[in-house]
């Protein structure tokens, strides 16, 4: 158990590289809504790392014995790629039988989908889990599959917070149990129109690679 969970945890992210700031790596960052930030959470690194996951499962799994629901999730559903790596540590630290892992898929239109044989029925209880909640848009199209499925989202979360404004999440989200490890309020989110790093000519950063602000890589050279 941490100490003092906020800053212990955000302690290790900065020593994993999980946190990233421009100030510190020279680059901002281009989020999945398309919108430009100069503070990021990037979870590979620390997925990378078996300890780093194994602190961050026990942390979920403390609150799930305190919302008195680690016996009652059967399912833990993420996204792809992001909570994969956390979910699959934390699955093994179930007591007794363990909950099933399925993920799902981004398609073309944006939407997530489960493919690969994964199925859910409304027999299931399940954990909705990311890494970085920041618009809620990738829970609430977990929560979508569930319910067009059946099955029943008993908790969801992520390990950081960054949206300043949860308070204005959906009544249907705000009726299910949240589980966040780190608080971490972030309000420098641009349209890339109006992106102070963008004027100050920082580079723009997509999963490691620089790119234009739609996304794709800049030819070197």
């Amino acid at each position: 158990m941490l100490v003092d969970r906020q800053k212990d945890l955000m302690r290790l992210c900065k020593d994993k590289g999980v946190y990233k700031n421009t100030a510190e790596t020279g680059w901002h960052y281009l989020l999945a809504s398309g919108h430009h930030t100069m503070k990021f959470f990037d979870f590979s690194p620390g997925a990378a790392d078996a300890d780093f996951r194994e602190i961050i499962g026990r942390e979920i799994m403390q609150e799930l014995g305190r919302l008195q629901l680690d016996h009652e999730v059967d399912v833990i559903l993420t996204p792809a790629l992001g909570g994969i790596l956390i979910c699959s540590t934390l699955q093994h630290l179930f007591y007794g039988k363990k909950p099933l892992l399925f993920y799902a898929e981004k398609q073309a239109n944006g939407t997530l989908s489960l493919k690969r044989n994964f199925d859910l029925t409304e027999h299931h209880r399940v954990l909705a889990f990311d890494d970085v909640y920041t618009t809620g848009r990738s829970l609430e199209l977990l929560r979508k599959i569930c319910d067009e499925r059946g099955a029943l989202v008993v908790t969801q979360g992520a390990v950081v917070n960054r949206n300043p404004r949860l308070d204005q999440m959906k009544p249907q989200a705000l009726a299910i149990p949240n589980i966040f490890l780190i608080h971490y309020p972030i309000e420098d989110e641009f349209l890339p129109e109006a992106c102070p790093a963008c004027m100050a000519g920082i580079p723009l950063e997509k999963d490691g690679v620089i790119v234009d602000n739609e996304g794709k890589p800049l030819e070197s050279g």
